[in-house]
């Protein structure tokens, strides 16, 4: 079952892979009509993960995939690079249906790690020292 951190980093990866075509596409190849759209939708599906809008990520998720499958088709970008953000697409996607249909998990509890296990030069940056415990 995947957690609200997990589906969290597995959209700013997705986001960080859309926000590097855009800038391939914008910069290098001066193409404004996909490059604006991409970087518009990874700014809203961001924006509706942070929000736990789900439904809303999922139509963004989908429609970015999409954008690429048109710049493929426009080979704006590689046949190799496309295959695997459609299946970072995909994935997402999936994960966000998942949450859609309430199968998301909580996020674990933070591991309380003993000031006696922290390394010396480590513990003079805990504020109280060797009196508290410091979460990982």
């Amino acid at each position: 079952m995947t957690t609200r951190k997990e589906l969290s980093e597995l959209t700013l990866r997705f986001q960080a892979r859309t926000l590097n075509i855009y800038r391939k596409l914008f910069f290098d190849l001066q193409e404004r009509e996909y490059s604006v759209e991409l970087r518009d939708r990874a700014a809203k599906l961001a924006k509706a993960i942070k929000d736990e809008d789900y439904p809303e990520a999922k139509s963004q998720a989908d429609n970015i995939t999409y954008l690429f499958k048109l710049c493929f088709q426009a080979n704006l970008i590689l046949p190799t690079v496309y295959q695997g953000l459609a299946v970072d697409g995909l994935t997402l996607s999936a994960t966000i249906e998942e949450a859609i249909n309430g199968e998301i998990g909580p996020d674990p509890e933070p591991e309380i790690i003993p000031v006696e296990k922290i390394p010396e030069a480590v513990r003079k940056y805990i504020p109280g020292g060797e009196k508290q415990s410091a979460p990982c």
